[in-house]
């Protein structure tokens, strides 16, 4: 049963993540403190972890879904032995994971200020190859409409449509966390818009 749920779950995603919830197996909140401590120890990233703990907690609900949802499945275990079950299920969705830090060399997001940002498009303006007017509009875009980077990293061709040619403006579809798309598309206007008519 816990197979099909996880070969149907539309929570899961993709092929990778339902990989990966098929490898915990036993479980309580003791032992997956425990684990998630390790795993600090062996210097395994924060957003590693809290993806282990994701998986952890998939795999309990499922369990904790099963024994409360299906009436053959309850009639196979004693009432005491299903509610122990249940109430360990419980304690496992509040296990937490060990508070962590950035690995060497990766800095936390931070504000550009405006003379940075008029120093990265000189850089990008002095390189005349496809590759400097490619990263020239990415960083006017980041600038101008503040998507994440993998947001801006992540954008295509697709997902620019042109509103007006003189001057340029362009609405940008953003798809962010969750494959979610930004309920108002936002607006290009200005020397971004000119930057990504280049």
């Amino acid at each position: 049963m816990l197979d099909d749920q996880l070969s149907s779950s539309s929570a899961l995603g993709s092929i990778l993540s339902e990989r990966s919830y098929r490898g915990d197996r036993r479980i309580d909140k003791a032992l997956i403190e425990k684990y998630l401590k390790y795993l600090s120890r062996q210097d395994y990233s924060p957003s590693y972890i809290t993806r282990i703990l994701a998986s952890i907690r998939w795999y309990v609900n499922r369990i904790r879904d099963l024994l409360l949802d299906y009436a053959t499945l309850r009639s196979l275990l004693p009432p005491e032995e299903r509610n122990a079950i249940v109430e360990t299920a419980e304690r496992c969705l509040v296990a937490k994971a060990p508070r962590g830090c950035r690995a060497v060399g990766i800095e936390a997001g931070r504000y550009i200020p405006v003379p940075e940002f008029h120093k990265l498009m000189e850089e990008c303006l002095q390189d005349d190859s496809k590759a400097g007017t490619r990263d020239r509009a990415m960083i006017a875009l980041a600038w101008q409409l503040g998507p994440r980077v993998h947001e801006t990293a992540g954008l295509t061709l697709k997902d620019i449509t042109l509103a007006e040619d003189t001057p340029p403006r362009y609405f940008v579809r953003i798809i962010g966390k969750g494959n979610k798309q930004r309920p108002v598309t936002p607006r290009l206007v200005g020397n971004a818009a000119r930057c990504l008519k280049d």
